[in-house]
């Protein structure tokens, strides 16, 4: 065997939030990948929906498939998109207190149906967005029940040394659907 030495260089590769396409320009078909909610992905949607509208789609599927990561705060901006600066969530503590989360406040729209398939593995501040656009939009919830992950967490120190984590506070649609732990059914459920 023959000694090779090489060098690389590593680089963080920045996979864009949200993908766009028309599917099928006859019918006016759009596709929004969102395949996660961090920083940027509010503005990305909100870009998608403004070349939906230059493309005439009448109808949108939203895939929020394997959506696992981001912020709350950024799903809550990516509602806005869709209705503006109106509650697109609630955040309630243990003690029954709740606090609203506004969208953002520049709302772009659709006017068409829309249709949101998930898979068991979307969770978190994708089911935020699911939930809320299912109330705002009356889009329909398609495919797999979700992940179930709708409740902030806090980390409690213990006199041992030992650290516990509790869940301090349950996410709410507007309407008031909870998913934590049950996850978000479809209403129309697909083999994905």
């Amino acid at each position: 065997p023959r000694k090779v030495e090489t060098s690389f260089t590593r680089t963080e590769a920045m996979l864009p939030p949200v993908v766009f396409e028309m599917a099928d320009t006859r019918d006016g078909i759009a596709l929004m990948r969102v395949k996660h909610f961090n920083a940027g992905a509010a503005a990305q949607v909100a870009a998608a929906l403004e070349k939906a509208a230059k493309h005439r789609a009448r109808r949108l599927l939203i895939d929020v498939r394997g959506n696992a990561w981001g912020t709350t705060d950024e799903a809550a901006r990516a509602l806005g998109a869709f209705a503006g600066n109106v509650v697109v969530g609630r955040l309630t503590g243990r003690n029954g207190t709740a606090r609203e989360i506004p969208g953002g406040l520049r709302g772009v729209g659709f006017s068409g149906p829309i249709g949101i398939l998930m898979d068991g593995s979307t969770s978190a501040a994708a089911e935020l967005f699911a939930a809320g656009l299912g109330d705002l939009s009356d889009a329909s919830m398609m495919g797999e029940t979700t992940f179930g992950v709708g409740a902030e967490q806090e980390i409690l120190p213990l006199r041992t040394g030992g650290w516990l984590k509790l869940s301090t506070r349950r996410y709410a649609s507007p309407s008031g659907v909870t998913w934590h732990g049950t996850g978000l059914k479809p209403a129309k459920i697909l083999s994905v």
